[in-house]
């Protein structure tokens, strides 16, 4: 009968549209996790934590064992500790707020030194100050991926009820976005529709774009048991992820997400040749073409801090399958973050194309970082990414750092032409745009809102080590912000910790070396540069392991 085929179709559609959801959440957190250091595996042994940001976590480096903390430790070792383990605490894109939740997870009885480098991000993110009461709480650490309904999560964006809570996480309900001065700051930036109306006039989405190509996806008992290992990883629980993810392998020999699974897990649990038999592997199955091998493939690669040969997988399988839609996630997320942005570039619109309309969080990142790429070359098409991003997720925090970012090169007209361009339907969340972007844009970082809350929590950090009697180390940016260095040397000081001046070695060291020989062209440290990081921090810690 007719109307059982509408609703066999209806509930096809729907269940395809959540597979893909999911999908996309998990290329995305599974980034999170490869490009914020993984999990940290902590340890029994006498350890130093490294705790901080991006600049911790190794983004720039071209694997996990580049980082600064992992280069710290064999430059320990080298010194005559070679018992001692660093563990990498940093996770990029986050505050001093989440540092200090995270920070009694890290900590184990035998941890003798924590290393700080913090928290640029609470320049733009504004964290509201954290009360210890909190540290009960348990913080999930690592990956962003939640195990939700997506599909009634995306009709809600799309109908307009991005108020309402009951799609909303519990992390979403206790951190809501900061409030505007002028009363507006409680409604929502987001009108999806109105956002993808924009990125459509720019080219890059069409309404009518036919489905993208997706390998088929794991089902019944190897999709139950690949989720219970995911589960354990963003738990932290490495080793036992690691031991069932090699008992799937068994399992299922010939199935490309159960070698993904095991080469994901083995990187965690810092069994690296486990890891790279895995991914060997996988690299046989997309020679010989197979979907589900090839974007298997590149998932690892990029989730195990492999981003050249990630994007290089990429690539490949793109001339081969020119509308998969994981592939091209994967080439733009491991193009940005090696800070090759004309490769980014050419990937950024064909995934908008492909993925755009069906996971609009992401889309709203790429719009962003696309904004910062264009900023110089085309201050308008920038502004409205911007704009389109804000539509998409509504994140404030965000549209204000990248706002910082771009707005030596976009003027304030051109962010006022843009909202003014916006088809939103309801005039508060233009009222709100121009609200929020004005604000992010005359803010020059002078008046320093965020600073007694940063000087707060690295104060309550050296209080918490204090009394389990751990040493600190302050290390600052190897960048100049002045701000930020008033506040670590003022924290050092009350300490009575040291100080490491890694912006005055980068200073020193650009004096005869050109930047690209230090840093990445995102402004993150090159493994050269995190040598530098690794060689100051350890100068400082070894005394302080010395019986």
């Amino acid at each position: 009968m007719l109307w059982r085929k509408i609703l066999l179709a209806v509930a096809t559609f729907l269940v395809a549209l959540e597979l893909l959801l999911q999908l996309g959440a998990v290329i995305v957190s599974t980034v999170t996790v490869s490009t914020t250091a993984a999990m940290p595996t902590l340890t029994a042994g006498p350890s130093v934590v490294c705790l901080g940001d991006s600049y911790t976590a190794g983004i720039g480096a071209t694997s996990p064992e580049q980082s600064y903390p992992a280069q710290l430790q064999l430059r320990l070792r080298e010194l005559g500790h070679g018992d001692i383990k660093v563990v990498n605490g940093g996770c990029a894109g986050k505050d001093s707020a989440f540092m200090m939740r995270r920070l009694p997870g890290l900590l184990q009885p035998e941890t003798k030194v924590l290393c700080l480098l913090m928290a640029f991000n609470d320049t733009w993110s504004r964290p509201a100050p954290v009360d210890v009461s909190e540290f009960d709480v348990a913080v999930e650490v690592g990956s962003t991926f939640e195990w939700r309904w997506r599909t009634g999560r995306l009709l809600a964006l799309c109908f307009g009820f991005g108020d309402n809570s009951w799609h909303r996480t519990s992390e979403e309900l206790g951190n809501p976005p900061p409030a505007a001065s002028n009363g507006l700051g409680e409604h929502s930036l987001l009108d999806v529709e109105a956002g993808f109306a924009l990125l459509e006039e720019l080219g890059l989405v069409a309404a009518d774009e036919p489905p993208p190509a997706l390998a088929p996806l794991p089902t019944g008992e190897l999709q139950r048991r690949i989720d219970e290992i995911e589960r354990g990883l963003l738990a932290g629980d490495n080793k036992a992820a690691l031991a069932k993810s090699a008992a799937l392998v068994r399992d299922y020999p010939d199935s490309a997400p159960a070698h993904k699974t095991l080469a994901v897990a083995a990187n965690a649990a810092g069994e690296p040749e486990q890891s790279q038999a895995a991914l060997t592997t996988l690299a046989a199955m997309a020679a010989a073409a197979d979907p589900a091998g090839c974007e298997n493939h590149i998932i690892a690669l990029l989730a195990t801090g492999n981003a050249e040969r990630a994007l290089a997988a990429a690539n490949t399988y793109i001339e081969i399958e020119p509308r998969s839609v994981t592939a091209w996630l994967v080439a733009q997320e491991a193009a940005f973050v090696l800070g090759q942005f004309a490769d980014f570039r050419r990937a950024a619109r064909p995934t908008l194309r492909l993925a755009g309309r069906l996971l609009p969080p992401q889309s709203a990142t790429i719009a962003r970082r696309y904004a910062g790429v264009l900023k110089s070359q085309d201050g308008d098409q920038a502004a409205k990414l911007m704009v389109a991003a804000a539509l998409l997720d509504g994140n404030r925090a965000l549209t204000r750092a990248r706002i910082a970012a771009v707005r030596k090169a976009v003027t304030w007209a051109q962010f006022t032409a843009a909202i003014d361009a916006a088809r939103v339907t309801d005039d508060a969340v233009r009222g709100a745009l121009h609200v929020v972007f004005r604000a992010a844009y005359d803010d020059d970082g002078s008046a320093a809102p965020w600073a007694a809350t940063m000087q707060q929590h690295m104060l309550e950090i050296g209080r918490i080590c204090a009394e389990r009697g751990i040493k600190v180390v302050v290390l600052d940016y190897p960048f100049p912000h002045p701000g930020l260095e008033r506040i670590q040397r003022e924290v050092a000081q009350r300490l009575g910790a040291p100080l490491v001046a890694v912006r005055a070695r980068f200073d020193r060291e650009l004096k005869t070396r050109a930047r690209t020989e230090l840093f990445v062209r995102n402004g993150h440290c090159n493994d050269a540069g995190y040598a530098i990081v690794a060689e100051l921090a350890a100068t400082a810690i070894a005394p302080l392991l010395r019986p």
